[in-house]
């Protein structure tokens, strides 16, 4: 999944909803978009811990481990594709098509394997027990929050 979150910042058309927030403050800060996304992973473990109390699990700090890895490889896959010849639409387009593709099979993967999942498939399983839902009901609201937070408000507002 890290492959595909390198390959969509890379082709510049857009990210995955919850990669753009790490991407775009990225772009504002110092830190690369790995380095703010274990922050990010970070910040909806303890989102989950609000969301869950005294039902959230030691266990779910797990959760770190892939979110960290996760980092890592987001940095390590960045560097190696930058060689990419992405100036054109039609490639950048391809990459980015391919980037949603194992993305989806990633989650997909993920999901089904009924291990430590990542922090944002995390955050929904915490908001789907807090309101009693099923888990497909809460991702697709906590997705759709991301998807409004992909404005480039934030970033337009820090460089004029």
């Amino acid at each position: 999944m890290a492959i595909a979150v390198a390959l969509a910042k890379l082709a510049s058309l857009g990210t995955s909803p919850i990669s753009s927030i790490p991407n775009v403050v990225s772009l504002m800060t110092p830190l690369t978009i790995g380095q703010v996304t274990i922050l990010f992973m970070i910040v909806l473990i303890l989102l989950e811990a609000a969301f869950l109390r005294h039902e959230f699990s030691p266990w779910a700090w797990l959760q770190l481990i892939p979110s960290v890895i996760f980092g890592v490889l987001i940095d390590a896959f960045t560097h190696w594709l930058n060689w990419l010849p992405l100036q054109h639409y039609g490639a950048q387009l391809l990459a980015t098509l391919l980037s949603i593709v194992i993305l989806a099979w990633g989650v997909f993967f993920e999901v089904n394997s009924k291990t430590i999942v990542m922090a944002g498939e995390g955050i929904a399983g915490a908001v789907a027990v807090a309101t009693h839902r099923e888990f497909p009901e809460p991702r697709s609201g906590v997705m759709a929050q991301w998807l409004l937070s992909r404005s480039s408000w934030p970033y337009s507002a820090f460089t004029g």
